[in-house]
């Protein structure tokens, strides 16, 4: 059984809203969707045949694809204008804007358009949602500091993501998207030597409307430094895969973090914290659809006991988090060198497939 493509809030955060003026989203007008000529494979990159399965398509990352029509285009930088008074600044001073979906029903309807994720779901052979999680699922990141790093070298918790141009690459210099073609575990190596082998990091051309899709949780990848001055702006939209049987980081964050600094608005809610919950139920409830249609007949308790048990696992992992409570974003920032992600990367390697249903005579 796969998680529902409909599952956005049916109320907003308190101190959000969305703002007024938008172009109404059509997917007929606002949306080109043409199929990159290239797309790149798990194995290409490196990847085992073992570890392969552990993720939900074996498509790895693709070449430049278009996304916006010249109507979507306007109509996007329209709802961007609308909400710069709602952005925040990076460290270096350059603009964000966090949950997008709270702030424009432009983008919310955009990313939740049901053309982009059955498009998305054929290029990656994997059925894909919009992402459960508005703190991740739609964001805007500007550069306009030379020499600044606008998003550094990183793997993404979010299963899949489009990569958008909002601007013109031929007008600046760097501050192009990049993703290196290796896996994740020899990017990082590579990182902590030095830089990556020029010859191994692919940026993909992407004028305005167009943009590259990867799947963030298996690509190495960053939004590389302007080299002089001028605007680049990449609109992300992150998506998570449907089929639960995966192993799944979506919305695993070993700490939950303070994000009201990011939010844009006045407010003392931590959207993240209810978000949270509404994912991993989101992924239970499918999981345990899955057992309803597919539970094999079986005298065998201790394997019917398993799977129930890996159901509501992510409801025991969400129950965990909520309960040791929120952390700053500082604090997070200071224990990101004691190996976590490493471990999270390390638990989705070794997690075995939820699938109810396969149950081998033999053994049982």
């Amino acid at each position: 059984m796969l998680g529902e493509l409909d599952h956005f809030p049916k109320t907003l955060p308190p101190g959000f809203s969305f703002v007024d003026g938008e172009d109404e989203f059509d997917p007929a007008r606002h949306l080109a969707l043409d199929p990159p000529e290239r797309v790149v494979t798990l194995a290409e990159l490196g990847y085992t045949p073992t570890q392969i399965r552990q993720f939900p398509s074996a498509i790895a990352a693709t070449g430049t694809v278009r996304i916006l029509s010249d109507e979507g285009i306007a109509a996007l930088q329209r709802s961007i204008d609308l909400t710069a008074p709602r952005t925040v600044k990076s460290p270096a001073g350059d603009t964000r804007l966090y949950y997008g979906s709270y702030h424009s029903k432009f983008m919310r309807d955009l990313t939740f358009s049901r053309e982009l994720t059955d498009f998305l779901s054929e290029i990656f052979r994997s059925p894909i949602a919009a992402h459960t999680m508005g703190s991740v699922g739609v964001q805007l990141n500007v550069g306009e500091t030379p020499n600044a790093e606008i998003l550094g070298w990183h793997d993404d918790r979010v299963s899949f993501t489009a990569v958008i141009s909002m601007y013109d690459p031929d007008k600046v210099q760097g501050g192009r998207f990049e993703y290196f073609m290796g896996t994740r575990e020899e990017g990082r190596e590579l990182l902590a030597e030095g830089e990556l082998p020029a010859d191994r990091v692919v940026a993909p051309p992407s004028p305005p409307g167009y943009g590259a899709l990867i799947q963030g949780t298996a690509v190495y990848h960053r939004a590389a430094p302007l080299t002089g001055s001028g605007y680049r702006a990449s609109f992300l939209l992150s998506f998570c895969h449907r089929d639960v049987g995966y192993p799944d980081l979506n919305g695993d964050r070993t700490y939950l973090t303070d994000q009201r600094d990011r939010l844009g608005v006045q407010s003392d809610i931590n959207p993240s914290i209810t978000e949270t919950a509404r994912h991993d139920a989101w992924v239970a409830r499918a999981r345990l659809g899955t057992i309803l249609e597919e539970l094999p007949w079986t005298n065998d308790s201790q394997f019917v006991a398993e799977q129930l048990r890996e159901a509501i696992a992510p409801i025991e992992h969400a129950l965990a988090r909520l309960e040791r409570g929120e952390i700053s974003l500082e604090e997070w920032r200071n224990l990101r060198g004691s190996g976590y992600r490493e471990r999270e990367n390390e638990l989705q390697m070794t997690t075995p497939r939820f699938a109810p249903g396969e149950l081998d005579p033999a053994a049982r």
